[in-house]
């Protein structure tokens, strides 16, 4: 009799043990797979904007090479220039300049007079690594109708395209023999050598059709510092300012 119910008795045993272990089992194998699911996937493809932080985050200015640029413009009746800010006020008057900007490889607020030569070999001392390095420059305005258009600007022949609305002439201040006329840089004269300290930005025949205008300046060295798909520069040493209609 002891015998009949001691062995179900067992059986029960077993079968209550047995089943704890499969609902263990059963629970750890779901919390397994939900953490799964919050685990990042580290084959992903890095999106557009994670890889365009990471290219900030190495890029590393060789010592010597120019490290930071400004817009600069002249004082009115001098030769002393400022440092600009991040807007610029003017009238925009067909006829008539809305200004002369320069950029260059400095910081202070204020330059005593001097010309454009002199100041660059004050400065190209202090950049023995320069060589390689270009100005370049990009012209952003919005018309009337709401469209906006951005334009990369690195050397004469790249003002055609929006010439009727803005005029944009380039100079090299720095390898204009002493003496001469100080005219603005044409296509055929652009070299390896050519350093575009100035920038001359004119109302076009369509000024009235433009209802904003930026100018940004940049330094550069390869292919690497412009956007592949848009050809607009994408490097960190850069300024910019926007030119506000007063009239």
């Amino acid at each position: 009799m002891k015998e009949i119910i001691k062995k179900p008795l067992v059986q029960y045993i077993l079968m209550i043990i047995l089943g704890v272990a499969i609902g263990t089992g059963i629970w750890l194998v779901y919390t397994a797979l939900n953490k799964e699911e919050t685990i990042p996937n580290i084959m992903e493809e890095p999106t557009a904007e994670q890889l365009e932080e990471l290219e900030e985050t190495e890029t590393v200015i060789p010592e010597g090479a120019p490290d930071i640029i400004n817009f600069y413009i002249a004082e009115s009746g001098s030769n002393n220039r400022e440092l600009l800010e991040d807007t610029y006020t003017v009238a925009w008057t067909r006829g008539t300049d809305i200004a002369t900007f320069n950029p260059l490889y400095l910081e202070q607020e204020r330059i005593e007079g001097t010309s454009v030569r002199d100041i660059w070999e004050q400065i190209l001392p202090d950049y023995p690594n320069s060589e390689g390095y270009k100005i370049g420059y990009e012209l952003t305005f919005s018309t009337t109708d709401g469209e906006e258009n951005t334009y990369s600007i690195l050397s004469p022949k790249d003002t055609e395209e929006f010439f009727d609305y803005i005029e944009i002439y380039l100079y090299d201040g720095y390898h204009i023999e002493p003496g001469a006329r100080y005219s603005h840089i044409l296509e055929s004269e652009v070299n390896d050598e050519t350093i575009l300290t100035s920038i001359k930005v004119t109302p076009g025949a369509n000024i009235n059709d433009v209802s904003s205008i930026k100018l940004k300046t940049f330094v550069y060295s390869s292919d690497d510092d412009f956007d592949a798909e848009t050809g607009l520069y994408s490097g960190t040493i850069s300024d910019e300012v926007e030119i506000i209609k007063s009239n």
